[in-house]
Parts: C-alpha cells; sequence; structure tokens
C-alpha cells in the first residue's frame, strides 16, 4: 500500500556494504522529480526526509503518486509508492 504523507516523508534503508547509493523521487510517468541521496555511503541504517518539494521544480510538486526508488551501485533495490496528499 502506498505511504500518504502531508507535509514530509521519512525514508528509512539499510547499507549491508559499502556502495554509492542513491534515492530518487519520481513522479507515476517515471520523471524524476528529485535526487535526495547520490553518494558513497558505508554499512549503516540512513533515514533521509523528503519535504514534498520538487527540486528544479521548485516548491511543493502536487498533490499524487510519487515512486521512491533506492538504488545502490546501479540496481535499483527497492521502490516504494508514497501519496502526496
Amino acid at each position: 500500500y502506498p505511504n500518504p504523507m502531508l507535509d514530509r516523508a521519512s525514508i528509512h534503508f539499510n547499507v549491508f556494504r559499502k556502495a554509492k547509493v542513491q534515492v530518487i523521487i519520481t513522479d507515476a510517468d517515471g520523471t524524476e522529480i528529485v535526487t535526495l541521496k547520490d553518494e558513497e555511503m558505508a554499512q549503516g541504517r540512513y533515514t533521509v526526509q523528503w519535504n514534498g518539494s520538487g527540486g528544479g521544480y521548485g516548491g511543493a510538486v502536487a498533490a499524487g503518486l510519487y515512486l521512491v526508488h533506492l538504488r545502490m551501485d546501479g540496481n535499483t533495490i527497492k521502490s516504494q509508492r508514497i501519496v502526496r496528499q
């Protein structure tokens, strides 16, 4: 089920070995909205926040369905739906 959000979404993930990690938000059509994380990360548990802003689009994105993609070393590990209300 999608994870509803009003003002902010917390995205939790684990890194099991040192890897280049990307956390990317896209709209339902796959268009990238914002990259929240794009860096080498050590093993551990992490949390990033998305405040509903659209990066280069400026301001808050419209209500609707968005996807969070977790990529490690170029491979998509997990995708999760978020509903912005």
